[in-house]
């Protein structure tokens, strides 16, 4: 199997025309591709076509279907975690700033109708393509568990929580914006929230991942 591709974070959109804003516009496209059609049935001429391109830049730039959907997942954890990775110059921000901004990041991220498909996809065509799920995983939840563990070890030698097991405590948060009214919009049950009801389920869950790490 495959190791999926860990691009690092970049805050906001590239301008238009640059090499970067290319890129987005294939991944762009990938994701919609997939969504639309599946993973199986899913090819690199629909691909091609949905980002005007020649099927030849795709797999000069990532290869084949699978990289490709591999860095489609992982651009939306990267969004997704971009808060999280600490200024190269300066102190880094509080810590309840940048898990609040991050979570939001997420919740905007994944509660699409886009999303969703995606979702539902992997669970769906996994038997028939093993490494799918594993590769879903691993470059989008999987891949924020370690980003979110470097700032809380870093928390934790500030003194802004307790001592804990950073991975674990992580994914626990991950898990938290994954949880039961992301599956509700999975299965169709619940639409997507406002921004600002977004926010306020950031501001909330992180409220309550912090409280359980209080100093003692």
């Amino acid at each position: 199997m495959k190791k999926p591709a860990q691009p690092r974070p970049r805050p906001g959109r590239p301008k238009k025309g640059s090499e970067l804003a290319r890129r987005d516009a294939i991944l762009d496209a990938a994701l919609a591709e997939f969504a639309a059609r599946g993973y199986g049935a899913a090819t690199l001429d629909g691909i091609a076509k949905r980002a005007r391109t020649a099927k030849r830049t795709l797999y000069e730039t990532f290869g084949g279907k699978d990289r490709l959907f591999q860095e489609a997942v992982a651009r939306v954890s990267g969004n997704a975690t971009a808060p999280l990775v600490p200024p190269q110059d300066g102190e880094m921000p509080p810590l309840r700033d940048m898990l609040t901004q991050a979570t939001f990041n997420a919740i905007a991220g994944v509660y699409t109708p886009e999303k969703a498909s995606i979702y539902r996809m992997v669970v769906g065509e996994a038997p028939a393509f093993p490494d799918l799920a594993a590769n879903f995983y691993a470059a989008g939840p999987g891949a924020a568990v370690p980003r979110v563990a470097a700032v809380l070890r870093k928390a934790i030698a500030r003194g802004e929580i307790a001592a804990c097991e950073p991975i674990a405590e992580a994914k626990r948060l991950v898990s938290l914006v994954a949880g039961e009214p992301h599956l509700r919009f999975v299965l169709g049950l619940d639409p997507a929230p406002t921004k600002a009801q977004a926010r306020k389920r950031a501001e909330s869950l992180v409220d309550f991942f912090l409280r359980a790490l209080a100093p003692r």
